[in-house]
């Protein structure tokens, strides 16, 4: 996964954030079969990177991407029972957040395309 945007421990500010998502069937789980069982992975996963970044703040990101990767690199099972998930080359920046008054104050004017 490429480029998740990420909340952190201040609103004004998120998380860039990228990894390689591994998984392995566990097998029959309950219910019916996902149709999708890597993309059930992936969330697991983002589940997991949420929980960290929400209570990180964006000048810690260092420390933060190694907490992440210690967090990520163990195996877990999804919420449908079916798949093991776990990641690496794990990529963690922060990313500056325009505020909503910001954007709100431009006028239809004063957007243009690049190159105009």
């Amino acid at each position: 996964m490429n480029d998740v945007l990420l909340g952190s421990v201040r609103e004004d500010y998120q998380f860039l954030f990228s990894c390689t998502v591994f998984w392995l069937s566990c097998g029959n789980g309950p219910g019916l079969p996902h149709a999708k069982p890597g993309a059930s992975a992936a969330d697991a996963i983002l589940d997991e990177v949420m929980r960290v970044t929400a209570t990180v703040r964006p000048d810690d990101v260092s420390r933060a991407q190694y907490q992440v990767m210690s967090v990520l690199g163990v195996p877990r099972i999804d919420r449908t029972g079916r798949a093991q998930a776990w990641a690496d080359h794990i990529s963690l920046t922060a990313a500056a957040v325009e505020s909503a008054a910001a954007v709100g104050d431009l006028e239809a004017g004063d957007i243009r395309a690049v190159g105009q």
